[in-house]
């Protein structure tokens, strides 16, 4: 269930959380380009990025690999994830 047009207070980027996603990634992360996702997904719960996630992983292995914007997607959705259960 996600709670769409909830308000919620500012969010904090912690060096742990930019470690997950780092981590997650593989390769460094803008902190500009983390908090944004963060705040930009803020209203989805993590079941529904985790299952944006793998559907978007099936249709990039269907592709054969081939789609920037989804391989883009891929990896936000990975450090987003990762970075929110940092932050727990």
């Amino acid at each position: 269930m996600t709670s769409r047009g909830k308000r919620w207070p500012a969010i904090r980027l912690t060096a742990r959380m930019i470690e997950a996603a780092t981590e997650a990634l593989g390769y460094d992360v803008d902190q500009d380009w983390l908090l944004g996702l963060l705040e930009e997904e803020r209203d989805y719960s993590d079941r529904e990025l985790r299952s944006e996630l793998r559907d978007l992983d099936r249709q990039f292995r269907a592709a054969g690999g081939r789609g920037v914007e989804m391989a883009d997607r891929i990896d936000a959705l990975t450090a987003l994830i990762a970075a929110r259960g940092a932050g727990s």
